[in-house]
This record gives structure tokens, sequence and C-alpha cells, in this order.
């Protein structure tokens, strides 16, 4: 395929959907303007109905606690088998010097390293974050604190939620709607709380994200559903 072939691929933001495409393509022997007709007649396909969430049928959202974290025994590496803190994102850390923590303790960092009895798994994986860039309705990248004085770069999805594509103008108008809701954290100033979960079957991990307004705190992905700016994933 020419290198037009492959830039009319980068429109397909699936890559199983991509790759098919593109053996669709060298197998038929489709010209740059067959594969671009079929890439777009595949997005219009796939465009939402967006139809209000029925009243009652919200997402439930998923927040834990900030700075709280499981010890989990290292499998490789220079701590291999011995316990280590589980900063989530695959990222672990181990302080120097003495270190009474067992697999299975869940610990607090603030204000200073401690096991927490009455914690439970409900209450790991949330932390602050800064929005560095929407990419689209439900789509965000991600500046994580994970504490410890370390950081992480995510690509994040929202958790329950399918936007629009953001070729199509109802897609546009849902990502102008995040960036809006979320400016002051794209401005870096304001950080938002994300809980993380499962990643998808892109390898993106699933996030709820909390934000603070003059109204209080809101939750974006049910911001996106109530708005008629998404649709409920089941």
């Amino acid at each position: 395929m020419s290198w037009s072939h492959y830039r009319a691929l980068l429109a397909v933001n699936e890559l199983e959907e991509r790759e098919k495409l593109a053996r669709t393509a060298l197998q038929k022997k489709w010209p740059r303007e067959v594969l671009r007709r079929e890439i777009k007649k595949r997005k219009a396909a796939k465009q939402l109905t967006l139809a209000p969430v029925p009243e009652g049928d919200p997402l439930t959202p998923i927040k834990g606690k900030l700075d709280i974290y499981r010890i989990v025994a290292a499998k490789a590496g220079p701590w291999q088998a011995k316990p280590v803190i589980d900063l989530g994102f695959s990222n672990y850390f181990r302080p120097s010097g003495n270190f009474p923590f067992h697999e299975g303790d869940i610990v607090s960092s603030s204000p200073s390293l401690r096991v927490l009895k009455e914690a439970a798994e409900a209450d790991l994986f949330t932390y602050r974050a800064w929005v560095l860039e929407v990419t689209d309705g439900d789509t965000l990248w991600v500046l994580i604190d994970l504490g410890f004085g370390f950081t992480t770069k995510q690509q994040l999805r929202l958790r329950g939620l399918d936007a629009p594509e953001i070729t199509s103008r109802d897609g546009l108008e849902t990502k102008r709607f995040v960036e809006r809701e979320l400016r002051s954290s794209l401005r870096g100033s304001v950080p938002v709380i994300i809980t993380g979960t499962k990643s998808d079957k892109y390898d993106r991990y699933l996030t709820d994200v909390f934000y603070q307004t003059k109204s209080g705190e809101q939750y974006l992905n049910n911001q996106l559903l109530q708005n008629h700016l998404a649709q409920k994933v089941y």
C-alpha cells in the first residue's frame, strides 16, 4: 500500500478494525479513494443515536480514597518475592530502609506510611491527575500523581459510555464539552480525581473522572450521559 493508504487508515481509532481494513485493501487492491470511502461508510454506520439516559439509570461512580495503596509481592526485578507498594498502572515501589509490611496489607501514605485496618479493595487506585489532552469525547491523556514522587502519563477511556466518532459533528460537540468542563485542569492549575479500573481491549485503562465547579464536585461520566452527549455501555 502507498503512504496515502496508511494516512487514510490513521482515521480508524480501533486497532483491530484498522488492521482488518488494511488486509482487505491489500487483498482487493483498493485504490486510495475506495479505501477512504469504505472508512467513511463504516464510521457513518457506527454513529450513535443519542437518547436521554433513562431516569434512575445513571452510572454508579467508582471512587476510592487518595493516598491508599496495596502491598503485593514483586514478581520480578530487584525486589523479587519481596513486599512492594503497588502504585497502579504497572508501577511498584519499595522505600529504602525498614519496610515492615506484608503482602495483602492496605496502607496509607498520609501523613506517614501505615497499615489501615478498616480499608477495603474499593478504596484503591484513586489519584490526583492533570488533563493533558482531550483526544475525543471519551478518551483523555492525563498525568497521574502516583505518590512517593512518581508520576505516569496515561491514555484513559471514560468507563461505562461511548461517545460519537470525533469525525462527526456530535463527536466534536462532545469533545468540546469535555474540554470546557475540564478547562481548569487543562490549564495545569487544578487536578481532577480519577479512579482507574481494568483496561479495555485496546489496553487503555478505564476511568471515572471527578472535577470541581462552583456548584461542587461533578462526575464527568454521568455529565456526558445526562447531557445526551454519549451512550451508556452496559
